[in-house]
């Protein structure tokens, strides 16, 4: 049979009415086919499809490892020196502090007049022996050594002066002469100390503390 542009033979051993040759070679074969015609001319274009749905959004990969520090660069050139600041005004001034306690009095001399061998003298007693003037300046008291001869317990405030100048003699018949002027006081000398010692050998120096003991 004739089926398009071919003719095709029925192979099949069983009947059929219904089956296209064209798509069933099971039981059709092609017997001949007729020269192709020409090409017809194209179709319009047929109308854009609708476009489908975005597809959801792929998992996320894994982060990367952390690559190597790069090497440190070279330091930056150092900046200009800034400007000196001004000067900050000077603050006032402090409170007064209180004013400090008085300190105690100190002891004072006593004045005993003439040395006397058997009067008890104590610390800073003053006496007077020969012209010059001592005073006691042991803590243990003492009442019979002479402050002339005694530098372990006494010590020299003052000398005794130089003597004075003979008078004049007397005019013929007349009884005898004025009596000269007293001389000048000796020079005041201290005396220095140091407590004691019975091998010291005392002389002037420095002025000592009167309420030192010795």
């Amino acid at each position: 049979m004739f089926y398009g542009v071919s003719s095709y033979i029925y192979t099949s051993e069983y009947s059929d009415y219904g089956l296209n040759p064209s798509l069933y070679p099971s039981h059709w074969s092609v017997f001949t086919t007729g020269t192709t015609g020409y090409t017809g001319t194209t179709g319009p274009v047929g109308s854009t499809g609708y476009t489908g749905y975005t597809g959801s959004t792929g998992y996320t990969g894994y982060t990367g490892s952390a690559g190597a520090t790069g090497s440190t660069g070279p330091s930056g050139l150092i900046g200009p020196t800034g400007f000196t600041g001004f000067t900050g005004y000077t603050g006032s001034a402090g409170v007064t502090g209180p004013t400090g306690y008085t300190g105690y009095t100190g002891p004072g001399f006593t004045f005993k007049g003439a040395w006397s061998r058997g009067t008890v003298y104590t610390l800073n007693d003053v006496v007077s022996s020969n012209g010059s003037s001592y005073v006691y300046y042991s803590t243990t008291s003492d009442y019979e050594l002479d402050p002339a001869v005694t530098p372990l317990h006494w010590a020299l405030m003052a000398s005794v002066g130089a003597t004075g100048p003979a008078g004049g003699g007397g005019g013929g018949g007349g009884g005898n002469g004025a009596t000269g002027p007293t001389g000048p006081a000796g020079p005041v000398t201290s005396i220095g100390f140091d407590g004691g010692d019975p091998s010291t050998v005392y002389s002037a120096g420095p002025v000592f503390d009167c309420g030192s003991a010795a």
